[in-house]
């Protein structure tokens, strides 16, 4: 029970500060140059498959499955490299 409830508040958490951190995003990029919000979408998927290699490193139960991190490979490598050769 303490499991399903920990999910529930961790679910609830995330879903508030994720709210307030997309609104007050979406008010800051109005103001930026074409192609930096690329750099930034960019930023954060690198960052959220940090956390997830970090999370496979120290929880025991949790692994990071072997596709992500062939998807997440080609994702992050075209999405920092591969940018700059797209018209």
């Amino acid at each position: 029970m303490e499991h399903i409830a920990l999910g529930l508040l961790c679910f609830a958490v995330g879903l508030v500060l994720g709210g307030c951190l997309g609104w007050f995003a979406r008010e800051k990029m109005e103001h930026l140059k074409p192609g930096q919000e690329g750099r930034i979408i960019a930023l954060i998927i690198t960052l959220l498959y940090a956390a997830s290699v970090i999370a496979d490193i120290y929880l025991q139960d949790y692994e990071t499955p072997m596709l992500l991190h062939g998807i997440m490979g080609a994702l992050v490598g075209f999405l920092w490299e591969g940018r700059k050769n797209v018209k």
